[in-house]
Parts: C-alpha cells; sequence; structure tokens
C-alpha cells in the first residue's frame, strides 16, 4: 500500500508540475488570443437568425446543391470549440434551410483546403465513427430545452438523436429521414430531407424554431458551430440560434401501422426420456404494432402480442452478487421516447460525482414481460418460459396544454405455466400471475427551462390466486415521486434541483416477510435494532430523495448533495434499484477546468472531494476522499488519473443479513493513457490499484 500511494503521490506532484509550467504559457496562449473576447461572442450568439426559404419548385434529394434555392444567402459565421475555442473556423461552411407544406430540407457546403483528407467511415446507424460529421439540430417547441439532432458523415452514415435537458441526447429515437452525400474538387455537400411529421410542434400559422449547425473535421480534431458555446459553459439547446420565415405548412398525421407473423423451427440434439427436448421444436405467433400521430406534439404507440425476436440477445453475465443484473432495454416499442421517463429527478443539474449512490429508476422496462419469477411445484421434466407474453401495451408521449411533457405507459402480461412432465403425468404450475404494469410521468418547464416542476406515479397490479405466487410475490406495489430544479441566476451557473417520493407494497404476509429479508433491506440484521423484522406484516412502505446545490458552468465546478433512502424503500416491482435502501449519502466536490490550450495540455480538469454514507442507525458504510485529473495533450493523447483514500468504515451487505462488517482503511489509484484516436494504430494504457 505504500508503494501505491507513493505512487500516487509522485503522479500527482507530476500533474501539478505540468499544470503549473503550464499556466504561464497559458496566460501567453490568452494574449496571443486577446482578440478572442468570450463575452462580447456569447452576446452575439443571442442575436443570431437564420432565414428558412420557402421552395418554389421541387428539391431532387442528391446532395449537389444545383437547385436555384442554393443561390440565396447562407448562415457560415461559424465558430471553434475545438482546438481554439472562439475561434473562427479554419474551413468554411455554408448552410442553407428551405421547406415545402410537408418536409424541411438542410443543404450544407463543407469546403475542405485539403479534399484528400476528408475522413468518412462507413458505420451501422447511430453508431459515431471516427469521421468528419456534419450535424443540424432543431428545437421546435423554442423551449431552449429540447429538439432532434441529425448527423450525416462523408460515407453517408447516420445518426439521429432526442435531445432533452439542454445538454443530454437519447440515441433510441430513430425517425424517418433520408440524407444525401457528395464529394467535390474543393470539399463535401450534404443534402437532409426530413417530414414535418416526424417531429412534434404545436400547430401555429408561423413558427420561430432553435436551431444550430455543426461540423466535425477530424484530421484536425477540430468542432464548430453556428451556435457557439464556451467549452466552459455547460449548455447546448438553450444556445441555438433562431430559425425564422417557416409558415403555412401541412406536417400531415403519422400512422404506422406493422402487422406480423412469425414461424419458428428449433433443431437439437435429442435428450433421452425427456418428453421436451425431442430434437425439435415448432412454434408460431402473429401480433399488431401501430403508431399514430394525435397531434403534432403527440404520438400514441399500441402493440398487441408484440414480436421481440429480432430484438439483440442479453450478453451472457456471471453474476455473484446478492444483486440481480441490470440488462439494457432493447425492445424498440419501450425505448422510443424513453427519456421522458429514465431521466426522472436529473433534470437541471448536469454534474454528479457517485462513488456511492446511484439514483434508483422508478420504471425499469424490462419488468415488463420479464422472466417468470415463480418455480414449478412438481417434480420432473421442466418446459419453462423464458418470458412473460406482453398481451397488449400502449404509450403515449408529446406535450399537452401549456408547456407539460407528459409520459404514459400502460400494458398487461399473460399468465404464465411451466409444464412438467414425470412420464406418468403432466402438470400445469403457474409461475406468472396476470400483472398490469401502468407509468405515469408529467413535466413541466417555465420561462425556457430556467425551472421546472415533474412527478412520476407507477404500479403494478397481479392476480395473485395461485397460492404458490400468492406466498412468493406482491399483490400490489406503487411509487409516487416529485422532481424539480430551479437556475438561480439568468447565466444558468447554479442550479438546485432534486427528487423526493415515497414507495408501498402490499402482498400476503409470506410475500412481505420474504421482501424484508431480500437483499434490498436485510431487515434481520442482529445489530440494527432500528429495523422491525415484522413476519405478520401485509405492507411494505418507504421514502427517499435526493437534494443538489451546483454551479455547473464556468472555469470553476461546485456540487453539494444529499441523498435519502429509508429502509423499507422499494422500487423494484416497476423499476430498478440495485444496492440496499437504509442509506444517507453527503457528497462535497470541487473542480476547476482549464479551456485554453497551454504548452502541455489542450484542455484539462482537476475535482477533488468527499463522499459519505451513513445507514439509519448511524454506522458510516461508506468514507471516500477522491482527487481526479483529465486532461488532452497538445498532441491529443488523453490522460485519465485518479487516487481515492478510504477511511475505516463498515457493511450492512457483506454478510448478506448478518451483522456489520469492518471494512479496513484503504486506497485506491488508477490511471489511464490513450494514444491520438485520428491515427491508423492506437495505443492505450491503464494502471489500476
Amino acid at each position: 500500500m505504500i508503494r501505491a500511494r507513493t505512487l500516487s503521490v509522485l503522479l500527482f506532484i507530476l500533474l501539478f508540475s505540468l499544470l503549473a509550467a503550464d499556466y504561464p504559457v497559458r496566460a501567453e496562449q490568452q494574449n496571443k488570443t486577446s482578440g478572442i473576447d468570450k463575452e462580447l461572442l456569447k452576446k452575439a450568439q443571442e442575436s443570431k437568425v437564420v432565414k428558412a426559404y420557402r421552395l418554389t419548385g421541387p428539391i431532387n434529394l442528391d446532395g449537389k446543391l444545383t437547385e436555384e434555392i442554393y443561390q440565396n444567402p447562407a448562415a457560415e459565421d461559424f465558430l471553434q470549440t475545438d482546438p481554439v475555442d472562439g475561434q473562427a473556423a479554419s474551413e468554411k461552411t455554408r448552410v442553407w434551410v428551405a421547406y415545402d407544406q410537408t418536409n424541411i430540407y438542410v443543404g450544407a457546403y463543407c469546403y475542405d483546403s485539403n479534399p484528400k483528407g476528408i475522413i468518412g467511415q462507413l458505420g451501422r446507424r447511430d453508431y459515431s465513427v471516427d469521421s468528419d460529421w456534419f450535424i443540424f439540430c432543431l428545437d421546435p417547441y423554442l423551449d431552449r430545452r429540447s429538439g432532434y439532432a441529425f448527423w450525416v458523415n462523408p460515407a453517408g452514415s447516420i445518426i439521429d438523436k432526442a435531445l432533452y435537458n439542454d445538454i443530454s441526447e437519447d440515441k433510441s429515437w430513430d425517425g424517418l429521414w433520408e440524407a444525401k452525400v457528395q464529394m467535390t474538387s474543393d470539399g463535401w455537400t450534404v443534402e437532409i430531407k426530413i417530414p414535418f411529421n416526424q417531429l412534434r410542434f404545436p400547430h401555429q400559422a408561423s413558427y420561430l424554431w432553435g436551431v444550430n449547425f455543426q461540423r466535425v473535421i477530424k484530421r484536425k480534431n477540430e468542432k464548430v458551430s453556428l451556435a457557439w458555446v464556451p467549452k466552459e459553459d455547460n449548455a447546448f439547446v438553450s444556445r441555438f440560434a433562431r430559425l425564422e420565415n417557416i409558415e403555412n405548412i401541412k406536417p400531415g398525421r403519422r400512422i404506422e401501422a406493422y402487422p406480423y407473423s412469425v414461424g419458428q423451427a428449433q433443431f437439437r440434439p435429442a435428450e433421452a426420456g425427456n418428453p421436451f427436448e425431442t430434437g425439435h421444436k415448432y412454434q408460431g405467433n402473429i401480433g399488431l404494432d401501430l403508431k399514430a400521430g394525435l397531434k403534432s406534439n403527440l404520438n400514441l404507440d399500441l402493440t398487441f402480442n408484440p414480436d421481440f425476436g429480432q430484438v439483440e440477445v442479453d450478453p451472457a453475465v456471471i453474476n455473484l452478487t446478492a444483486y440481480e443484473t441490470y440488462y439494457e432495454e432493447k425492445r424498440p416499442f419501450f425505448i422510443e421516447g424513453s427519456s421522458i421517463f429514465s431521466h426522472f429527478g436529473r433534470g437541471g443539474v448536469y454534474i454528479s460525482a457517485n462513488l456511492n449512490w446511484s439514483n434508483p429508476s422508478l420504471f425499469y422496462s424490462r419488468r415488463i414481460g420479464r422472466t417468470p419469477q415463480g418455480y414449478a411445484t412438481h417434480d420432473g421434466y421442466v418446459d419453462f418460459p423464458d418470458r412473460t407474453t406482453i398481451l397488449g401495451a400502449l404509450k403515449m408521449t408529446g406535450k399537452i396544454g401549456s408547456g407539460w411533457n407528459i409520459g404514459l405507459i400502460s400494458a398487461v402480461t399473460a399468465k404464465e405455466y411451466a409444464t412438467v412432465d414425470d412420464l406418468t403425468s403432466s402438470y400445469h404450475d403457474q409461475v406468472e400471475p396476470l400483472t398490469y404494469y401502468g407509468v405515469l410521468r408529467g413535466l413541466r418547464e417555465y420561462k425556457g427551462g430556467q425551472r421546472g416542476v415533474g412527478f412520476m406515479f407507477t404500479s403494478v397490479l397481479r392476480d395473485l390466486k395461485d397460492e404458490n405466487l400468492d406466498s412468493l410475490l406482491a399483490s400490489n406495489a406503487y411509487s409516487l415521486a416529485v422532481d424539480g430544479w430551479s437556475f438561480l441566476d439568468k447565466k444558468r451557473n447554479w442550479v438546485i434541483g432534486g427528487w423526493a417520493g415515497g414507495t408501498l407494497i402490499t402482498g400476503s404476509q409470506p410475500a412481505i416477510y420474504r421482501l424484508q429479508r431480500s437483499s434490498l433491506h436485510y431487515y434481520q440484521r442482529p445489530d440494527a435494532s432500528y429495523l422491525n423484522l415484522n413476519p405478520e406484516a401485509t405492507r411494505l412502505s418507504g421514502w427517499g430523495g435526493k437534494f443538489s446545490l451546483a454551479k455547473q458552468q464556468g472555469h470553476s465546478l461546485f456540487l453539494l448533495s444529499a441523498g435519502v433512502l429509508s429502509p423499507g424503500f422499494d422500487p423494484n416491482d416497476a423499476g430498478y434499484q440495485r444496492t440496499i435502501s437504509d442509506k444517507i449519502n453527503l457528497q462535497l466536490m470541487y473542480g476547476y477546468q482549464w479551456t485554453k490550450p497551454g504548452r502541455v495540455f489542450q484542455q484539462s480538469l482537476l475535482i477533488g472531494g468527499l463522499e459519505r454514507t451513513y445507514d439509519f442507525g448511524g454506522n458510516k458504510l461508506f468514507d471516500g476522499w477522491l482527487l481526479n485529473f483529465q486532461g488532452v495533450f497538445r498532441n491529443w493523447w488523453s490522460l485519465l488519473a485518479d487516487a481515492i483514500y478510504y477511511p475505516k468504515s463498515y457493511s450492512n451487505t457483506l454478510t448478506r443479513g448478518g451483522p456489520l462488517a469492518l471494512i479496513p482503511e484503504g486506497f485506491s489509484a488508477d490511471y489511464e493513457v490513450d494514444s491520438d484516436s485520428r491515427k491508423p494504430f492506437v495505443f492505450y494504457q491503464t494502471f489500476n490499484y
């Protein structure tokens, strides 16, 4: 341990020396770029306007930009984010926006002084390959918080994302749009066509939207934007330019129906004596998916007996912990528009430093259609279902009324049975009851996202007529919580935000007793006198929340947060919580970021702080003192290093329901060095202690 500490101390002495050596050069660099007045540039961004041109004739979407519309004035005042923040773009970019009654078009000419240096790599949709890119961003609500991003590279690869919470993005959103590119003697060009019915916005006679264009020149590691935001400002959508002159359009209604029928045949070696492994199995199924735009700002999705057979399978995982494995959602019905649910409690506050805390998810869509939770009660050969059938599900997302974002999911899953054959008799043991899942999410934002308030309600109702399942599962489970945030100044440097809520579970005495003893609660701990393990209880309730105060813009960063989960808090029937409840978590962090290039670093960030966790009995469960450094060298290599000191603490989970276990004083350190990703060969090295 002494050697590791010594190594870490030497590492951070080296880092501080590099930063100290960098400091006068940064001042010199600032003098060299004294013409860049960031405050003046920021004010100039506020008045940027892009004009959309009404088409008088059709556009042939070929990427050649030969139509008359491209003779109009273009948007071309781009500024760098990298490598020199605020400096004019090194290559010229011209962009036009046009529209007809049903579509919006974007044409861009990306000039390049070295066309042979343009990098265009093919990639799967929504996969960010190392390449040049042109990016079109749109905020149709002009709420300064949400929108869409459309990426196209010189090889024709595309990415589309939904934008939310100003700087967050959701790659699960997939729109129906087209893009074409052409290579030219002095660069490359791109044309994009997006039907209005793929976007959500309220109907009006004329429209004022937010817009931004970005370009990535990979060989230079250069990124430029029309609506430029300084590196030290944690903002994006809120700084978009204005898109004007769109009027008298007819978006139309989006209606898509996907009926399906599927047949499946499985062939594998037969197992002697096993009536379920005869060497072959045949199955068939039918169903329907329906998507409809109820209004231009509200979408409805319906599915009946959905087929998820084409969905990528989960990776194999060996889990030796007392907690279930978290799997990413991959079913299109649930991932599209999921940000309204998944972002609960995270609005406004963008920075976090969670060493011993993770926000519980009140809704985890993998619960719907999950693997049956029961077990076969008879002995013999068993044919066990691998998932629960979703009889039908409804999802509605969008905006209603005066600024309310809503999300609604309602689903019913079928009873499931395991078939048991002991070679003399056959049995059908129920392993999952008929179940209803309901989720309602609402969020309202004020003054362009300056503040917001929301709520989430979940319910799980089970028809427990089977005695075995009644003793195993809760009959009803509910959660209700509110969240919100408020920026404390107009520049949005300081923000407060958080969430608070509770859970309630009811069921039979055996089911609730089992729940009290589960790894999420461990009420049976012999030294937890403040807990009441009650075998006669028919309900379990708890509460939780988190509050944060943060400064997340500018060179200096600050975070103070407190989170609490009472011993009975349990969202896991509809949501997901991996760690035990019964915790009080405190975090204090301070950081400083250097965004101007110096002699050693292109940019760097240094963070220090502490985090501590207690249980409701006052026992210290975690204590960590953190020092973290992140830097990009001038040659575009990168360094990540951190060291954490852990004073003595206790664990209330190590003995899995037994007494507290002493966790001795400890120390950890690690670093990672990565070479320039633009090169043909990439090198990285890591060290962990």
